[in-house]
């Protein structure tokens, strides 16, 4: 189980040198490292977090923002501008269709949309609250939009990545409609306890962000009957 410090005080960052090609809110309009606009998460998150390293904020955006962003996604799939999923990253990047089989497109600062710079902002929001009782290191965000069709799988695995402790937190939002049970493709959490093992499967409900610690917790997106679509993010540190 992870055992992070709930700080006494709250406080923020500013004037951190952020990532390089990672997303950047302060560049967003109206946006910067000081403000902490849109949602501001509940107690519960951080303790949640603290105590077994994953929490879920149901209606997270409202559901005009999670329309809009389903029907970029589809767009931009329609396009062609998705590309297929690959692991690891650099030299070691490779696409291994055995492990996963979703396809990806990275989000842009410079040229997101109104939908995307409402996420961006509710996520800044959130990164801002949690850095300030947590005290992770939290410096800014890479997010994608990923699209998984029928069948497609992403295989048990961590998010952090082999030789980078960069990403620490990862928070997944969901953009289905009418999202049930019988349609499949959970995420399914692992997680240790008492000399065991434990599972959670959360069902991909549109609105809902799912936010687990990047280095802690294995996990695994099981097949769907439908078409799958959601955006993958990671809290970084430098």
């Amino acid at each position: 189980m992870p055992t992070l410090p709930i700080a006494p005080t709250s406080q923020t960052r500013s004037g951190q040198t952020l990532r390089q090609g990672a997303l950047v809110p302060s560049r967003l309009p109206g946006l910067t490292l000081n403000t902490a606009p849109g949602f501001v998460p509940s107690s519960w998150i951080v303790t949640d977090l603290a105590d077994k390293g994953w929490s879920t904020i149901p209606g997270f955006l409202s559901a005009a923002s999670i329309y809009a962003l389903a029907a970029e996604a589809r767009s931009l799939w329609q396009d062609k501008a998705f590309h297929p999923a690959s692991v690891g990253r650099g030299y070691g990047e490779q696409r291994r269709t055995e492990t996963r089989s979703d396809h990806v497109l990275w989000l842009d600062d410079e040229t997101a949309s109104v939908a995307q710079i409402d996420y961006l902002s509710h996520m800044e929001a959130m990164r801002l609250q949690i850095e300030s009782e947590l005290f992770l290191g939290l410096v800014t965000l890479e997010a994608h939009l990923a699209l998984f069709p029928v069948g497609a799988f992403y295989r048990r695995h961590k998010d952090a990545l082999v030789g980078a402790q960069t990403r620490v937190l990862s928070a997944v939002l969901y953009l289905n409609d009418a999202w049930t049970t019988d349609d499949g493709g959970a995420l399914r959490l692992y997680q240790s306890s008492n000399g065991g093992e434990l599972s959670h499967d959360i069902a991909p409900i549109g609105g809902m962000l799912v936010l687990f610690l990047s280095d802690e917790l294995e996990h695994e997106v099981l097949p769907a009957s439908r078409e799958r679509i959601s955006i993958s993010g990671w809290m970084l540190r430098r």
